[in-house]
């Protein structure tokens, strides 16, 4: 649905308020998610897990950093929906063997290693962007290494 959103905004002429409805648009999804998630699972617990799962919803969870870093979401946006996930990371009822403490900061965890991988990978098209821009205005052709 995401990216269905994303490609019609990307039609739009005014770029930067594309950016800015998707940006909403993404945390509104993200905020009603948890919303409508972390109520339920505290009214009906989960039967608990091994602890391959919390590790696996961690890798998951790092991917929505790196999909907003990578989409080109705003800062406010994207903090938003960190925010708001580790905030409902932290009332989640227990669901795996660890327990408490040791889910909320393997997950709160994916979070962050996904914000940084995301941030690095957003660097790293900045920088190569800017060594085409020097190329071109140099009168050579850019290769990338």
């Amino acid at each position: 649905m995401c990216i269905a959103a994303r490609a019609w905004l990307h039609m739009l002429p005014d770029q930067e308020r594309a950016r800015l409805l998707f940006g909403r648009f993404f945390a509104a999804i993200i905020a009603l998610m948890w919303a409508a998630l972390v109520p339920w699972l505290r009214a009906h617990p989960p039967e608990l897990n091994s602890a391959g799962r919390v590790i696996a919803a961690a890798h998951m969870l790092a991917m929505m950093p790196v999909y907003c870093h990578l989409s080109a979401l705003m800062a406010a946006h994207r903090l938003t929906c960190l925010a708001s996930s580790l905030l409902a990371i932290a009332v989640l009822p227990a669901w795996s063997e660890l327990g408490r403490p040791a889910e909320t900061l393997i997950m709160g965890g994916g979070l962050i290693l996904g914000e940084a991988i995301g941030y690095l990978l957003e660097w790293q098209e900045r920088v190569d962007y800017l060594r085409r821009l020097q190329a071109n205005r140099r009168g050579r052709r850019w290769r990338k290494k």
